[in-house]
């Protein structure tokens, strides 16, 4: 692994819906302050201009009950959120940067980064956890078959970390990935 990016180390972390990877991120984060995570989805909501999740959340149960509309939608925000996600590269400081982008291989977003964490839960505990935050199994399985087949994404990762046990089953998965990251910025 190189530092191509003027020192830095960008990773990409992607994964099925509610598999874990805006937690994978947070215990990065817990291990080194230095790290900075460029979320995908938090871009589109800035884009979007709807500061309600309540809200946000109603407009994709439309959006994705409509594959014209979902093919609308993305073809217009996806090439702004990449342009976003590549502004903050190029912006950052950190040696680390981690992209949590759950459509990181779909969109191409891969091509910014020089390695990939995919993170993987099983379906039920994907849908356990979309209905723990409110989503129905119908909007949850909808968002989930828009995504690359868990399959695919693997060819693609450098790291997998499963995410379908305790938390300290999955802290344990990010120090390993963690450290063999850290040995490549000596």
């Amino acid at each position: 692994m190189q530092a191509e990016k003027g020192g830095k180390i960008v990773i990409g972390v992607t994964g099925g819906f509610c598999a874990g990877k805006t937690t994978v991120c947070n215990i990065f984060k817990e291990l080194d302050k230095d790290i900075e995570v460029i979320d995908a989805d938090e871009i589109a909501h800035k884009l979007l201009k709807i500061p309600d999740p309540e809200q946000r959340k109603k407009m994709a149960e439309e959006i994705f009950a409509d594959e014209g509309r979902i093919r609308r939608w993305e073809s217009t925000l996806h090439p702004l959120i990449i342009e976003e996600i590549k502004k903050r590269i190029e912006g950052s400081r950190a040696r680390l940067i981690l992209v949590d982008a759950p459509l990181l291989i779909e969109t191409g977003t891969d091509k910014l980064v020089d390695k990939i964490i995919v993170v993987r839960a099983s379906l039920d505990t994907q849908l356990s956890r979309s209905q723990s935050r409110g989503f129905s199994s119908q909007d949850a399985l909808r968002r989930i078959k828009r995504q690359l087949p868990l399959s695919e994404k693997m060819k693609k990762a450098d790291y997998l970390i499963e995410n379908d046990k305790e938390i300290e089953e999955t802290r344990k998965q990010v120090e390993e990935v963690w450290r063999r990251i850290v040995q490549c910025l000596k």
